[in-house]
């Protein structure tokens, strides 16, 4: 994504994605390994069973085209019989699926794929059809490994025939010049990977990614994304002629290095395109139907807007989006103007220029200095110039003072405080990080050693020095926002949690914890799995004896570091340890990430020190997040559950574990399922229901009229001391009520010299 630094306009095509229907139904035949250990054509998607590249497939269907699939034998030496190269031919189009394994298309197998295949074919990976015998050989080198959504450039040529088929790929997707606004692949696994080395002669560039490699090989690689070759084309280093039309389309994710077995069958080939992937892929399939030709369009359209930029009202510092679209024939020129100040003259704005069909502006962050400003934009083919309608832009200045939203405390010694805005963050004030601006229960700057303002610029984490009871009064006084507006004074009421941190296992990255109100949780964590003989996941937790009833809502689960890459099966989790060891017995359920992720539920246990973590019920496809987690001990049998509500829930498994003891850790964790790679899991709704116990009063005496005692409260129940003067019959009344935060709380009551009796009610 580029910028204009002078003004900070970032150039885009188009907010909206216009899905690509096919111009006619064309029979599809899919090709994967999905259907292992079955080979020849199946339906596209048997009743009950869920491929993982399904997504693709669906997405074909959706668009309007008639799908089979086809599984191939996988050893290159066992050849296509004439039959199925038959009944592959009666297609309109053969997509190889990037769920395949790529041996079969060595030489052999590879080279029937090759020229006996007459029909159009796409290859959706690189693996399959990079270099020479290897594989397919339609490229001069190997896959260029990236797990990181990449933006596509269009390579425009200057001839009219291949032109056209760009200007079709990419109508109607966000473009910023030639390149697209958005990456056209998303956050998942190992992403797509695309090919670093030249096709082979007479192939046609459509487009190209520029990317960090993933491996570090190097420190930015370009590499082939949509390529295309005409049937006759010379491959394999000219032992192959291609029987027909062949596009090379990089897409879908590749096996997860993590995943067990790199089983390519079960992870590999998500449909992991975004928005602007989709759409440019079923583009690409109605090219490739007609054998490398964009469909006709009238070459004497003239140019005109079919979306006009609306004006717009923006708070300041907040961004802006003008948009336009417009029709009529390529070649064509969607330029952004502004005007100098008068609303009647206009001048370019540098660089914010597409031929492309459709365009947007963004002000990222509008200041005071824009408010007024009108923008349009010139519209150019060989029919004419036309001007779009002005748009004006009103900035309404931000006078009001920062919001502190809530408080809370994990572990008591470290208070969390969000506010509705961006505060402060100029290096000569810093007032966000002005320890003597924060109070906490009367008591300032020598409780508060620190106040640290978090990257997302609208939370602070203040470091106390002792730690805080079960609630907290927080004064705010002097923090200001990013224009100076200043909060006067304030209290908020926080929650302290009392729970506890730890990292189960050696993680990387080693995770973080953090919470600002009474119900949420983000919990941060690298780690690779509950499995096998030791666990590796960030923990949240509290001690808790007893049989009890822990239950909590899985809000989100997506990747938190700046590549932005989740595994498809990271977790969410909520589970009972006997210890916050790596190999510690333990009962777990947990939420993967929505679909394309696996979008599902499980249970797993390991019920001995050291021991194998293994299951007894199947997974549960959840249907998306957010959804409920729950587990109940009932003296050593431990029973999950899930619910969609919170409210009906529907057992998944249950485990008698012995080697707990009498207490469990109890709590929530999360895990990237992937090294060097964050998952942040967000929850709320944590409950452990527990029947409290009696509580026992101690250390009672009695001085002057006075009389006073003690007891012992649990976390998470409310303790109501009550009197009477009489147990015939007893008539009790309130003298106060206490929470419980798990330490010994006192009273005292001025009897006045009466004789009273008292109880303790634990709620």
């Amino acid at each position: 994504m580029n910028s204009l630094v002078k003004k900070g306009y970032w150039i885009t095509l188009m907010v909206s994605i216009v899905a690509a229907l096919p111009l006619r139904a064309a029979n599809i035949v899919w090709v994967s390994d999905v259907n292992n250990p079955f080979v020849g054509f199946s339906a596209a998607q048997p009743p009950g069973v869920f491929y993982s590249d399904q997504g693709f497939v669906s997405m074909l269907i959706n668009a309007g085209h008639n799908v089979i699939r086809y599984n191939s034998a996988d050893s290159q030496a066992t050849l296509l019989t004439q039959a199925e190269i038959n009944a592959l031919n009666t297609n309109d189009l053969v997509i190889i699926a990037r769920n395949t394994g790529s041996g079969s298309f060595q030489q052999g197998q590879g080279d029937q794929w090759n020229t006996a295949i007459t029909v159009p074919l796409i290859d959706m990976s690189p693996f399959h059809a990079r270099t020479g015998s290897n594989r397919l050989g339609w490229f001069a080198g190997a896959e260029g490994p990236d797990d990181i959504p990449t933006v596509l450039s269009a390579i425009l040529t200057g001839n009219p025939a291949t032109d056209a088929v760009i200007d079709y790929l990419f109508a109607g997707v966000e473009m910023n010049g030639t390149n697209t606004l958005r990456p056209y692949d998303e956050f998942l696994d190992r992403n797509t990977s695309q090919i670093a080395g030249a096709p082979a002669a007479g192939a046609i560039i459509y487009s190209t990614a520029t990317y960090s490699r993933e491996d570090g090989n190097a420190a930015l690689a370009t590499g082939n994304v949509i390529v295309g070759f005409p049937a006759g084309t010379a491959v394999r280093f000219g032992t192959n002629i291609l029987g027909g039309y062949r596009m090379f389309f990089a897409a879908g994710s590749r096996e997860s290095g993590t995943a067990p077995g790199n089983n390519v069958a079960l992870y590999a080939g998500r449909e992991t395109l975004s928005p602007a992937g989709e759409n440019i892929f079923l583009r690409a399939v109605e090219v490739a139907i007609r054998n490398g030709v964009a469909p006709a369009t009238d070459p004497l359209a003239p140019i005109g807007f079919t979306t006009q930029p609306a004006g717009a009202t923006i708070l300041q510092s907040f961004p802006v989006t003008f948009s336009v679209s417009v029709t009529g024939a390529a070649p064509r020129s969607l330029q952004w103007q502004r005007d100098v100040g008068d609303g009647i003259n206009f001048t370019n704005i540098p660089g914010a220029t597409t031929v492309f069909s459709a365009s947007s502006i963004i002000i990222t962050n509008v200041s005071l200095s824009d408010d007024g400003a009108k923008f349009r934009v010139e519209a150019t083919n060989a029919q004419g110039t036309v001007l779009s309608s002005v748009a004006a832009l009103t900035v309404t200045p931000d006078t009001n003072a920062p919001v502190a939203l809530s408080t809370a405390t994990l572990d008591g010694t470290t208070v969390a405080v969000c506010f509705n805005e961006l505060l402060d963050n100029n290096p000569d004030t810093k007032t966000a990080e002005d320890n003597f601006n924060y109070t906490i229960d009367g008591v300032s700057g020598p409780l508060v050693n620190t106040a640290t303002l978090r990257a997302d610029g609208k939370s602070v984490l203040l470091s106390l020095a002792g730690p805080v009871g079960s609630t907290y009064t927080l004064t705010i006084i002097n923090v200001r926002d990013r224009w100076s507006n200043g909060i006067v004074s304030v209290d908020i009421v926080g929650t302290n949690h009392a729970l506890t941190t730890a990292a189960v296992g050696s993680l990387n990255p080693v995770g973080t914890n953090f919470s600002c109100n009474a119900n949420t949780f983000e919990v941060t964590g690298g780690g690779l799995d509950l499995q096998n003989a030791a666990d590796q996941f960030e923990f949240l937790y509290r001690s808790v004896d007893g049989d009890f009833d822990a239950r909590v809502r899985v809000v989100s689960l997506v990747s938190s570091n700046a590549a932005q890459s989740l595994e498809a099966t990271a977790k969410a989790i909520l589970t009972a340890r006997a210890t916050a060891d790596t190999g510690s017995p333990a009962v777990n359920i947990y939420s993967t990430a929505p679909y394309p992720a696996d979008n599902a539920v499980l249970m797993t246990y390991r019920s001995t020190v050291g021991g194998g973590t293994t299951t007894n019920t199947p997974a549960f496809t959840q249907g998306g997040l957010p959804y409920w987690l729950r587990i109940k001990r009932a003296g050593n049998t431990f029973t999950t559950y899930r619910s969609p509500d919170g409210t009906t829930w529907t057992e998944m498994g249950n485990t008698t574990a012995t080697s707990f003891g009498s207490s469990a850790l109890v709590g929530l964790g999360a895990l990237s399922r992937r090294n060097g790679r964050f998952g942040t899991a967000t929850f709320s709704d944590f409950r452990i229901l527990q029947a409290p116990n009696a509580p026992q009063l101690i250390n009672s005496s009695y001085s002057s009229g006075n009389f006073s005692a003690s007891f012992q409260t649990q976390s998470g129940f409310s303790y109501e001391v009550q009197f009477t003067t009489t147990l015939t019959p007893p008539s009790w009344n309130t003298l106060t009520t206490i929470p419980g935060d798990g330490t010994v709380k006192p009273f005292t009551d001025s009897a006045g010299g009466q004789s009273r009796f008292y109880r303790v009610i634990a709620r």
